[in-house]
Formats: structure tokens, C-alpha cells, sequence
């Protein structure tokens, strides 16, 4: 077994540790792996079996050791160690995190507070992706692949053999296994695990850590706080050494208000809306996203990708989920969203017949249509922008021969305005499009979750302008004047509209048709 880098005192009693994880259990664990192996039983669905000749091998050996991800036997012992620590008072949640929707955080915290009785909200399996269970089930894991390492070597082997059957010969054959073997891989793991768990030896790889789903950082644990974990970054000074590295503890997340107010502008007044413009040419004429940026995953990701549609576009894309969204009508505004026809207001009891149901004289909505959201997205904008962006990506398939952005030959993009016109046209008589009539030069008021949470928007927003139904779920609203709304609960961003949409446009909708 390797030696340790760092030898210091415990954080706790390692025998906690050794009390649950023995080398009778491992061994025990490994020849039942081994066994379900001749059986044709799988180790982990994505991991296929050992093959016929690495059968009673170092190979068969080196997947049948437990892993903390694959491993339900190891994970229970694991918790079982944890709630000792919990009872001990030994285990603090995390400073930040559950602010930031961090499942790694929601469930430690939930588990420090409340213990294993306490019902998982995302499951307890991501608490194993903290520094102390990590420690613990991955300490025994490698110190297993190490003993393996270690027998081949005493054997007159290298420490890895050869990947495939023709490279196993001489130093990299396969190395048959025995009951000794395994029970000496079983005893440094069992050590290995209660060293590297109670901070006796220092496990470095605990720092490792999730993508902050609200802003898209990679965080990291940091490696000195196993019994308080902590999430940050690791700030490496230029041109400086690793003792210089220091970890830099993350903050309260500075959310952003849970509404924003968006203003466009129709020149033609003609409006249509899609999930996503599926002509050839729109993919070329949007452009991709820039690599740089943050990932649509996050909440970042979604302004950012929307603000940029907007400020350089004049496209307004709102980040939904799978569904099938009514838009409807209410005096001068449109509701986009769910409409339930079965809520109980909406039904009463059937003073002819009793025992039967009838409607309620509460009208339903105005249905202007539905949008399929197969990519996750309501697209929409004026008709003369959607004609801007086909036009503009069309003359990029043709600077790039006629091959598109994702690398395959494109056909059908629009050579003129009129035809672009025809294919918008087209496009909305065969697909769940949905086409607005307003003035010209309208300016129209949206109002959106931001970061993407458009299953939050019905709960957050409010207004007198618009009273909530308990049978309308709103995912966005489109107005044509500002609604009244709490300042603290609505953003206004200020978003730079583009200048050539200001106006209306001089060959209104009555030419183009």
C-alpha cells in the first residue's frame, strides 16, 4: 500500500469507520461480485462483464472491488457512518450552496439538520459526492486497485496488464486470483478507508466539485474540511507555487429579482411564434452560441442567450419545458400557458341530475392558439425580423458553399425577401405556428421568469392588471402597455434594442402579402 503524503491527527476515532468497513466485509463484498460475475450479473449497468479469459483474474478483481457509486452495500455503510458522526455532533452543513440549487448541499444540509429519517428531496445518493463520504468510499477503492498494483509487481509483473488478449503476454498477462489476494486487498482498503475518512492521511481529491447551476461555476470542495464541508474556488497565482494556492469560500448567492420586463418592437406588426423557426437558413441567420459564455444548463446561461437574441437580433427566445402551451387572449394582454379545463372552480354539481357535473359560468379563456415546445423554447418575433434572419442566413450557407452551420449540405434557404415571406407563411400553416396581428411600430411588453424558470413564473409574478385564475398556470405574458408591478419583484434590465427595428417598417404587412 502506498504511504500517505500527509500523516496527521484524526478528526474522529478511525474505528468508527473500522467497526463497519472490516476487511471480512470487503473480502465478503468482492467474492460475491466475483461470483455474480460467473452468473452473468452486472456490476453496474454501464460496465459490461468481464470477459470469458479475465474470469479469476486481476481484471475481474479490479471491477469487483466496491466503488461508492456503484456500490449500495459500501453507500449504507457509509450513511451508517455518518449518522454516528451526525449523533456525535461532528457534522456541519454547508455555508453556501442550497442557495444556489446545489443538490450536494440540499441533501447534506437536509441530512446534517434532520439525520437519515429525513425524507430526500433529490435522493441520498449525492451526498456521497462530498468530501468525507468520497474519502471514505474512494480511499478503499483506490487503496484496492493499489494492493492489485502492488501483487502484480511482487510477481514479476508490470503493474497494469495489457488491454486487449494479444498485448496479455509476458509482464502484461493477466494475473490469476486467489483467496489471499483478496483478503489482502481487503485489509489495505479497510485501513486505507478509515485513514483517508477520519483525516488521519490527507485524501487530495475531495476537491473536486458541482457546476453551480445558477451562475455555471465550477466549484470545489475544499480539501481541509471533510467533517464541514465547504464549496469554493482554488485561486492559483500566476507564476507563483502550489504552497501559494489558497481556497476562496463562495458567498450568499446575489439573486436576481424572479421576473424580468422585456420591451420589443414589431415594425410590421406582424408577429409569429414557434418554438424555434425550423426554415432553412434561420439556424445560420441566429448563430451559434458562443462557447465562451455560460451554459444554457444555468440560469446565466438562459439571460444570457436571451439577452443576446434580443440586443442583436431583435429575437425574443424564452426558455420553457416539453409542453403544449395555449396562448390566450385577456383584453390587451396574452397569457401563454397552461389552461386546466378539469380545475374544480370550473365545474359544479348538476342541480337536474344529481351525482353529475356541469360547467360553471366562469368563461374559458380566449384561445388564440398553442405552440409545441419540442426544443424547450417559445420563439417569436416580428415577421420582418424572422425575414432579416433567414435573408442573413442564407448568405452565410452560400459564403460557406452551401453547407450549414452544423456542417451538412443546406437546401431551400430564401434568395429573396418574398421568399422568405412564402416560407414563413408556409411554415405556419403546416406547424403549431401561432400569428398576431398588431399595429406597426408596436411595442409589446414581456414578462418572463429569468434564469429559465418558467414553471416559477406563475407563482412569482403578480399584478393588478391581471388577477391570478387558479386554472391558468402563465409560463410568460405579452402585453401592449406596462402592467403595474412591484419594482422588487420585476427587472428591468434595460436591454439595447436594436436601432434598425425602431420603427415601423416602410413596406408594411400589406405589401408583403
Amino acid at each position: 500500500m502506498k504511504a500517505p503524503i500527509i500523516n496527521r491527527d484524526p478528526l474522529f476515532d478511525p474505528d468508527i469507520i473500522r467497526r463497519r468497513i472490516t476487511p471480512d466485509w470487503i473480502a465478503g463484498q468482492i467474492a460475491a461480485t466475483l461470483e455474480g460475475f460467473a452468473r452473468g450479473e452486472k456490476k453496474h449497468f454501464h460496465r459490461p462483464l468481464p470477459s470469458p479469459e479475465e474470469m479469476g483474474t486481476d481484471a475481474a478483481l479490479r471491477v469487483a472491488i466496491p466503488h461508492p457509486v456503484k456500490d449500495l452495500g459500501l453507500q449504507a455503510k457509509i450513511l451508517d457512518i455518518l449518522v454516528e458522526l451526525r449523533g456525535l455532533g461532528l457534522l456541519k452543513p454547508v455555508p453556501h450552496g442550497v442557495d444556489r440549487g446545489i443538490h450536494e448541499a440540499e441533501e447534506w444540509n437536509a441530512f446534517v439538520a434532520d439525520g437519515a429519517e429525513a425524507e430526500p428531496k433529490w435522493g441520498w445518493q449525492w451526498i456521497f459526492s462530498l468530501p468525507l463520504p468520497r474519502a471514505i468510499g474512494e480511499g478503499l477503492f483506490r487503496a484496492g486497485l493499489d494492493a492489485i498494483m502492488e501483487a502484480r509487481e511482487a510477481a514479476g509483473l508490470d503493474a497494469f496488464a495489457g488491454r486487449s488478449q494479444a498485448e496479455r503476454v509476458g509482464p502484461k498477462a493477466l494475473m490469476p486470483v486467489d483467496a489471499a489476494l483478496i483478503g489482502e486487498i481487503a485489509r489495505a482498503a479497510a485501513e486505507t478507508a478509515a485513514m483517508y475518512g477520519s483525516g488521519q492521511w490527507k485524501f487530495f481529491s475531495t476537491s473536486e466539485g458541482p457546476t453551480c447551476p445558477k451562475t455555471d461555476q465550477r466549484l470545489r470542495w475544499s480539501d481541509e474540511h471533510l467533517l464541514d464541508p465547504m464549496l469554493g474556488s482554488y485561486i492559483y497565482p500566476e507564476g507563483g507555487k502550489m504552497r501559494d494556492v489558497r481556497f476562496e469560500l463562495i458567498g450568499a448567492f446575489d439573486a436576481p429579482m424572479p421576473c424580468r420586463h422585456v420591451e420589443i418592437t414589431l415594425p410590421s406588426g406582424i408577429l409569429y411564434m414557434a418554438d424555434w423557426f425550423r426554415i432553412p437558413g434561420f439556424n445560420e441567420g441566429v448563430g451559434k452560441d458562443d462557447p465562451d459564455e455560460a451554459s444554457i444548463n444555468s440560469d446565466l446561461g438562459v439571460d444570457l442567450r436571451t439577452r443576446d437574441h434580443v440586443e442583436r437580433l431583435g429575437l425574443m427566445r424564452i426558455h420553457t419545458t416539453n409542453c403544449y402551451p395555449a396562448v390566450m387572449r385577456e383584453g390587451d394582454i396574452l397569457r401563454v400557458g397552461h389552461f386546466n379545463e378539469e380545475h374544480d372552480d370550473l365545474w359544479q354539481e348538476n342541480p337536474e341530475e344529481p351525482g353529475d357535473v356541469v360547467r360553471t359560468d366562469i368563461p374559458e379563456p380566449d384561445m388564440v392558439g398553442r405552440v409545441c415546445c419540442d426544443l424547450w423554447d417559445v420563439t417569436f418575433a416580428d415577421q420582418e425580423i424572422l425575414k432579416d434572419i433567414l435573408m442573413a442566413g442564407a448568405a452565410a450557407i452560400e459564403a460557406n458553399g452551401g453547407i450549414g452551420d452544423r456542417g451538412r449540405e443546406v437546401k431551400g434557404a430564401p434568395a429573396t425577401r418574398q421568399e422568405a415571406q412564402r416560407l414563413l407563411e408556409d411554415y405556419a400553416r403546416e406547424n403549431d405556428i401561432v400569428r398576431l396581428e398588431f399595429a406597426p411600430g408596436t411595442t409589446l411588453h414581456v414578462y418572463m421568469a429569468t434564469g429559465g424558470k418558467v414553471e416559477l413564473f406563475a407563482e412569482r409574478f403578480e399584478s393588478p392588471d391581471l388577477p391570478k385564475k387558479a386554472w391558468i398556470e402563465d409560463l410568460f405574458l405579452i402585453s401592449t402597455r406596462p402592467l403595474e408591478v412591484d419594482p422588487y419583484l420585476v427587472d428591468e434590465p434595460g436591454w439595447a434594442w436594436p436601432e434598425r427595428y425602431a420603427a415601423p417598417a416602410e413596406n408594411g404587412p400589406e405589401l408583403e402579402a
